[in-house]
């Protein structure tokens, strides 16, 4: 094999799994060289994964990494943390990442998280101290209605927040120097309505917001544009490719798509999305909606969108189908029929659902290439009894928010590690949390989850240990 041309060898090494690449690259330096080279590359390209959070030293330290995680996402091996200590009131939060910050905003405040490499161990990621900002204005006429309702990220440097009062204002996350984007006008616009929902496409030249009166607001960088749904609408999300904005909302069509035309969002929609064929008219609502990463199994493709519903399913729907547009996949946890309010695809292999139902802070997940019934569910830290209402899932991490806490389902770092990767938590009378060791000031808290099939705890997650790197590495 050795004898075969560079070319060759480069080809077969695309069809290798991640074992079969390092056990090939231990064999010889020919090999090692290739492998080191241009085989982990390559191996990214084919099997990529959604990290926004972790940066890594090297693409085998990221093949490693994303291994690792596959194997703890099977085992359901991970480790369960709050970010934060309870805040003092009951709260509606949101949250918003992207690479280098992740953004909770509950009340007024706004809690920032920056992730960075530890120096001791560049290739396992950490998440420095937060810094908590109050956002409201103590002089203003509507310090009462000021309350964060809606994040998003426009670039790497600038986000959005969405207010009570229905204003929308633009930050810089470096220094934080407000910029307010039509302040006046978006109030008038939507009516002193609170702005459900902000989405922002990849490049940041669009932005779609939606209050909770019906009113979808398009931002340009040479203005805005709006409709009127008529509907008490909860979440919008706009594709990557910019050029339609799915609605969700509650009436008799809780899932729309309207197409983005040049002078905004066309009053008509181009597709209403059922929930089943004896159920096209009848009411409902969408609280979350969605798409998967560039490695999930049906593609990188914007036309494909996951939605979370009043009934507790989850459904997918391809708009390149039919024109009934039904969903071509659905699912729901069959022991707890909530509403799900909150939604994200990735996780191991980026073939999973996550999903954050209304109530016991109930976090569901489906393997689409499992079974019916190989689901699960988990009890985030603290039992909160609220809904999970916002939730981020990356490759090896699981994010959300209830109305109590921040919380984190790590399925990469292991009990040793914890110390150097998370802030120090402040622990509070009546938390409800329990670590898994209780002489270490900083690991995993006790959570329980059982498995859809039949209902019964599988675990209480901490007392397993998970997957480390094989000798190999």
């Amino acid at each position: 094999m050795v004898s075969l041309p560079t070319d060759v060898l480069l080809s077969i090494f695309n069809y290798c799994t991640t074992l079969q690449l390092a056990t090939l690259c231990s064999t010889c330096r020919q090999f090692h060289a290739l492998i080191e080279e241009f085989g982990w590359q390559a191996h990214l390209r084919h099997h990529p994964r959604p990290t926004q959070s972790i940066s890594f030293p090297s693409p085998k330290a990221q093949v490693q990494h994303n291994h690792i995680c596959d194997l703890n996402w099977e085992s359901k091996s991970f480790q369960a943390r709050p970010l934060a200590k309870p805040w003092s009131l009951k709260q509606q939060p949101s949250m918003a990442m992207n690479t280098e910050f992740l953004l909770v905003g509950a009340g007024s405040s706004l809690t920032v998280y920056k992730f960075h490499r530890r120096k001791r161990s560049p290739s396992w990621p950490a998440v420095g101290k937060p810094a908590s900002i109050t956002m409201n204005d103590e002089d203003g006429p509507l310090i009462h209605r000021d309350d964060i309702t809606s994040l998003s990220f426009q670039s790497n440097d600038v986000f959005l927040i969405g207010r009570q009062y229905g204003g929308i204002e633009v930050f810089n996350i470096h220094d934080l120097v407000r910029t307010e984007l039509m302040r006046e006008g978006t109030q008038d616009l939507h009516s002193g309505a609170l702005v459900e929902s902000i989405s922002s496409s990849d490049d940041g030249s669009l932005s779609v917001a939606l209050s909770s009166n019906g009113q979808a607001t398009l931002f340009t960088h040479s203005g805005m544009s709006s409709i009127n749904l008529e509907s008490r609408s909860w979440t919008a999300h706009l594709n990557s490719s910019s050029s339609f904005v799915a609605v969700g909302s509650t009436s008799g069509r809780p899932l729309t798509v309207f197409p983005i035309t040049p002078s905004g969002i066309a009053p008509q929609p181009s597709a209403i999305l059922s929930r089943n064929t004896t159920a096209t008219n009848s009411s409902s609502a969408v609280y979350a909606i969605t798409n998967g990463p560039p490695c999930s199994p049906w593609g990188a493709s914007p036309n494909v969108l996951a939605s979370g519903w009043y009934d507790g399913y989850v459904r997918i729907h391809d708009l390149r189908t039919s024109a009934t547009h039904l969903p071509v996949y659905s699912t729901h946890d069959p022991w707890c029929y909530e509403p799900v309010y909150s939604l994200s695809l990735g996780g191991g292999s980026g073939c999973h659902i996550g999903a954050g139902l209304a109530r016991h802070s109930v976090v569901a997940f489906w393997d689409i290439r499992g079974k019916d019934g190989s689901g699960w569910s988990v009890y985030p830290p603290g039992n909160d009894p609220s809904p999970v209402y916002d939730l981020v899932m990356e490759g090896s991490r699981v994010w959300g928010v209830t109305e109590r806490r921040a919380f984190v389902l790590d399925f990469m770092l292991g009990e040793e590690r914890l110390e150097e990767g998370w802030p120090s938590l402040e622990r509070v009378r009546g938390d409800n949390l329990k670590l898994t060791n209780r002489k270490a000031q900083f690991g995993s808290f006790y959570v329980t989850l059982y498995g859809h099939r039949t209902g019964s705890p599988m675990s209480r997650v901490g007392e397993e240990k998970p997957v480390q790197a094989s000798k190999k590495w």
